[in-house]
């Protein structure tokens, strides 16, 4: 899948980090979880860029947006598999790391700056953050907190992991350029692509200090498909150019 147009391209400067958004209507999917990344501290190092169906009818809320650095809105017509929108995204980005933002994930307001002063502390190729529970109510939602993310859990240290939590990582952007053709395959499941940087010698940190509050189901049968869904996809990913004995 290839962006086919971009619109709202507006860049104050440049940008450090780049969040990318997966949406297939507009912007009003997206728009709380924007409204709370605006509150960053260091929001104004932050590029947002949207990957959907159709620019034109995003309809973006520049107010919104304006303590960014910058954004963008990428066209990619019909939105074929999640991991293909997101390489579009990421391919467009003009940070020099670059994340993806869930619309039901919030992190806490230092997050972005303690990421960026992570990866200039040291050798990191991705760097991971903790994760908080953000409708604890019922138990389905726990379970599928800790299904999905068990050892980013907060409260947990921090130091260099084998795994982060999926979709809940920033990475160097030139890292995951470096994977090409392949990149929209291997965004289809981070937690397998954990294990490709890993055998490339790239090294993985988390930080236990940078929270994000995630939404989980609610519903055991929801819970119950995703991770069947989830299961299924790792397991496609992880096998990439395996042979066919492995």
């Amino acid at each position: 899948m290839t962006a086919e147009n971009a619109t709202n391209l507006v860049g104050r400067s440049e940008p450090v980090l780049s969040v990318v958004y997966v949406t297939l209507d507009d912007y009003r999917t997206n728009q709380a979880s924007v409204r709370n990344l605006a509150q960053q501290t260091a929001a104004s190092s932050i590029e947002v860029v949207f990957v959907c169906p159709d620019p034109q009818r995003f309809q973006s809320d520049e107010e919104d947006l304006s303590p960014f650095s910058g954004w963008q809105v990428i066209g990619v017509g019909n939105l074929l598999g999640a991991g293909e929108a997101m390489a579009a995204g990421i391919r467009a980005a003009r940070g020099s790391l670059v994340g993806y933002g869930e619309e039901h994930s919030y992190p806490t307001p230092d997050w972005a700056e303690r990421i960026i002063a992570d990866f200039e502390a040291g050798p990191w190729s991705a760097v991971g953050f903790a994760m908080d529970n953000h409708n604890p109510q019922t138990m389905t939602s726990w379970a599928h907190l800790y299904g999905q993310f068990g050892s980013v859990v907060a409260p947990v240290s921090s130091g260099e992991v084998e795994v982060a939590g999926g979709h809940h990582v920033v990475y160097r952007h030139e890292v995951l350029l470096k994977f090409g053709d392949d990149l929209g395959r291997m965004m289809e499941d981070e937690c397998a692509l954990f294990f490709h940087l890993r055998e490339r010698g790239y090294k993985i940190y988390l930080d236990g200090e940078a929270v994000a509050a995630h939404t989980n189901v609610e519903q055991w049968h929801a819970m119950a498909s995703i991770e069947y869904y989830g299961h299924r996809g790792f397991a496609a990913t992880r096998a990439m150019h395996w042979s066919w004995p492995r």
